[in-house]
């Protein structure tokens, strides 16, 4: 990761730049420009980021503004609404967009200083053809004056003089520009950060893993059962293919030790003709070390750490191999004195033998070794204190490991909510989109937010749930499901993608399932949309078939096989046993085409497990692959036809006017609540913190609370408890539904258990919540 932040930009806007870099006064940030075409904006920009990425600048450190989420269907001069967005740098889309809808032309300073290049040179208008084109789609020229040109005013003249239209100026200033670079440069400081967190909690781990290993094995070994004890550390630690150790012990000097016997070309076989310089070196491949062991400057052996799995960590194997050889060297030199004495013991056995003999010289003998076992006996005495004080540090790297894993936690958390508010507001407001009239392009660009959006809360979500396995703290919440419903549900929600790639989705469902089985609906789902979507992904043509079988029944319970099948790429056979690994991805170059987190394959077999089945691949490389896993669900007792799907908007039925007080401090959750309660025929009012919706409860009733959990002042939970207490006095009981980022496991508890009546989680579905108010203002009726 570079430790500059890179933003790219228009070129239009460098006065800006220029004016707002001696405010920002951050070292850290650079500009690099593209040229000013707005015909050709994305080509521009794209080239500028393609060259840079490839002069060795990291992708998560350069920055395009501004952010083009797609053009317009109805673009028109200077690419209308790739324009529209430039604006946006300076006064903020809301802006934009109102003075748009008014019929006006928008410019920039910028932008008026080329004015006779684009019109003319560009566009090819004369006075007149430019006079006719701008009254026909404009009213009126507006200049959005970041006040970074002094004297702008004589070109926005000439302009409407040679188009023949009004002119008007609004003094927007550098606030909005600076501001978005400033959130632009905060937001790549924070992701820089996290990356470095990772990356120290990687080292801690290594390190914890290095100190239990050490603590279960160093004991007195012989040579052979300590080597083979060291290969499969640094098996597991770097995922080497080939190791060995070069012996200088005795009589066995100069022997080789393969791991488990896989012999290669080894550079031990020509140590003799290497000078080493320092305690190690890179070999000839460059994926792996030789290390030179010693103890007490005496020369124990050397070890060959070669084909090392990921060589980008290269570095930090080797800080971490450094302490291993130190710790190696003093066992090597305890299996030495190990094998000595059980030399020993054995020469004592051969005296013994003689002593029926030799009577006279077998009292001399002994006598020479009992000093000799003397001597060892103290060599022993020191080791095991020294070992004494090894358990005692590796006991407290322990211990700190474990505060490290216990802070990751926190950490996930709290980002976990930190994301989950504006992914609210994002999805949220996306969904009311849907309400409003839109035309059929603008309906495609609402679906792909919404795809992108469940995608992106999908991964917060992997990453959450592989928190919560790493402690084991995953339950299943069991629920009435109709099956036929929930296959339809995952028809529909991957249909878009599939037909996007020109793909064919088949949904076959066995029409012998029963209509209603126990299950949990949220976990079952994140599996089938792993692997529907894995499927859609890796496949270029073709279709994709999803199926459900009954394999059998017992009782009161149905064991069922879902498949998923394609005609993608297909697997190796030798990339099979990785699948379901955590952070397992077969292409891991930086060129990758297929994008993921390594996740979702082993979260899945975690599940599945939870759900008393099995997952497993079946692929031919090149062909495709079929994925299966069974579960084992209870059979609802009174299950029935399922009816008809439904659907996910909100109808127009006359509803309870009911009367909702939303306790919340992010404005735009506010707004996306107060748009839908419109919508729903709900009463809302809206208080930004406890205090100010203690003072509203004071005044007035309502038949529902939507409580947000973090706020200033006073919290959602202290709220709470003083609504309830109040309560006491009262003799009434007001509803109480948490609305809150918080979706960690025991949350939801947390909330029930300081009296809260129901529980939400951030992004807000809308069906969901419309069911949960209309649950509790049925009791108003």
């Amino acid at each position: 990761m570079n430790d500059k932040l890179c933003i790219l930009i228009c070129e239009s806007f460098k006065a800006e730049v220029e004016s707002t870099r001696g405010a920002l006064k951050n070292e850290e940030i650079e500009f690099k420009y593209y040229s000013m075409d707005c015909i050709n904006c994305k080509r521009q920009r794209q080239k500028l980021y393609d060259g840079l990425i490839e002069s060795a600048y990291c992708s998560d450190s350069v920055i395009l503004l501004p952010t083009q989420k797609g053009s317009g269907r109805d673009e028109n001069l200077a690419g209308e609404s790739i324009f529209n967005s430039c604006l946006s740098l300076l006064a903020g889309g809301d802006l934009i967009n109102y003075l748009s809808s008014m019929g006006y032309y928008l410019t920039t300073p910028g932008w008026l200083k080329r004015w006779k290049h684009i019109i003319m040179d560009i566009y090819g208008f004369n006075q007149e053809t430019a006079r006719e084109f701008f009254s026909e789609y404009c009213k009126k020229v507006v200049l959005i004056d970041s006040g970074a040109y002094s004297n702008i005013l004589l070109d926005l003249i000439e302009f409407s003089e040679y188009i023949g239209m009004k002119y008007e100026i609004i003094d927007v200033g550098l606030d909005c520009f600076s501001s978005t670079i400033n959130n632009s440069y905060k937001n790549w400081k924070v992701n820089r950060l996290e990356y470095i967190l990772n990356l120290k909690n990687k080292q801690v781990t290594d390190y914890a893993l290095v100190f239990d290993f050490f603590e279960k094995k160093a004991t007195l070994l012989k040579r052979e059962d300590l080597i083979k004890n060291i290969f499969t550390l640094f098996e597991m630690l770097t995922g080497a293919k080939h190791l060995a150790f070069l012996t200088v012990i005795e009589h066995k000097k100069g022997e080789i030790v393969f791991h488990q016997e896989k012999l290669y070309k080894s550079e031990l076989y020509d140590i003799d003709n290497l000078k080493f310089r320092q305690s190690y070196f890179l070999t000839s491949s460059g994926a792996g070390f030789i290390f030179k062991i010693t103890f007490d400057n005496e020369l124990m052996g050397y070890m060959e750490v070669e084909d090392i799995m990921f060589p980008n960590y290269m570095e930090k194997y080797l800080d971490l191999s450094k302490t291993i050889m130190i710790i190696l060297g003093i066992m090597l030199f305890n299996s030495k004195i190990y094998e000595k004495l059980i030399d020993t013991n054995e020469e004592l056995l051969s005296l013994n033998n003689e002593l029926e003999v030799l009577v006279d010289k077998r009292t001399s003998q002994l006598l020479e070794v009992n000093g000799n076992l003397e001597k060892t006996n103290c060599m022993l005495e020191e080791e095991i204190e020294e070992h004494k004080l090894t358990e005692t540090k590796l006991k407290a790297a322990k211990e700190e490991a474990e505060r490290a894993n216990s802070a990751k936690s926190q950490f996930l958390a709290n980002m976990s909510h930190e994301i989950r508010t504006p992914m609210n507001g994002i999805m949220g407001m996306t969904s009311l989109l849907e309400f409003s009239k839109l035309t059929d392009e603008q309906i495609d660009i609402v679906k792909m937010i919404e795809t992108s959006s469940k995608h992106l809360l999908q991964i917060i979500n992997d990453i959450l749930d592989l928190s919560v396995m790493d402690v084991g703290k995953i339950e299943l919440k069991p629920e009435r499901i109709n099956i036929f419903n929930l296959m339809n549900e995952s028809r529909n929600l991957f249909t878009y993608l599939a037909e996007n790639k020109g793909l064919k989705l088949e949904i076959i469902v066995d029409n012998n399932l029963p209509n209603e089985i126990i299950l949990d609906n949220g976990r079952l789902m994140q599996v089938l949309s792993n692997l529907i979507g894995n499927a859609i992904k890796f496949t270029e043509k073709g279709k994709i078939q999803v199926s459900v079988d009954k394999v059998e029944d017992k009782a009161n319970k149905v064991k069922l096989m879902f498949s998923v099948k394609d005609t993608g790429i297909g697997i190796k056979e030798e990339d099979i046993p990785r699948l379901f690994n955590y952070f397992t991805q077969l292409d891991i170059s930086a060129s990758k085409k297929f994008q993921g987190t390594g996740l979702g394959l082993a979260i899945s077999k975690n599940i599945v497990k939870l759900m008393g089945g099995e997952i497993s691949v079946e692929s031919q490389y090149g062909k495709g692959s079929t994925f299966y896993f069974t579960c084992l669900f209870d059979i609802a007792s009174d299950s029935k036809e399922s009816s008809n799907i439904q659907k996910v908007c909100i109808d127009n039925k006359a509803y309870h006017e009911t009367s909702i007080l939303q306790v919340e401090d992010d404005i735009i959750s506010q707004r996306f609540m107060n748009q839908l309660c419109k919508l729903a025929g709900w009463k809302i009012k809206i208080a930004s913190n406890g205090l100010e919706a203690l003072n509203m409860l004071e005044n007035e009733d309502f038949d529902i609370i939507l409580m947000d959990i973090q706020m200033p002042d006073m919290s959602g939970i202290e709220l709470t408890k003083i609504i309830r207490e109040k309560e006491k006095l009262t003799g009434k009981h007001i509803t109480i539904i948490a609305m809150t980022a918080y979706a960690m496991g025991g949350d939801r508890d947390i909330c029930i258990n300081t009296g809260m009546d129901d529980y939400i989680s951030k992004p807000i579905e809308v069906m969901k919540l419309k069911e949960v108010i209309t649950k509790y203002s049925n009791n108003y009726k």
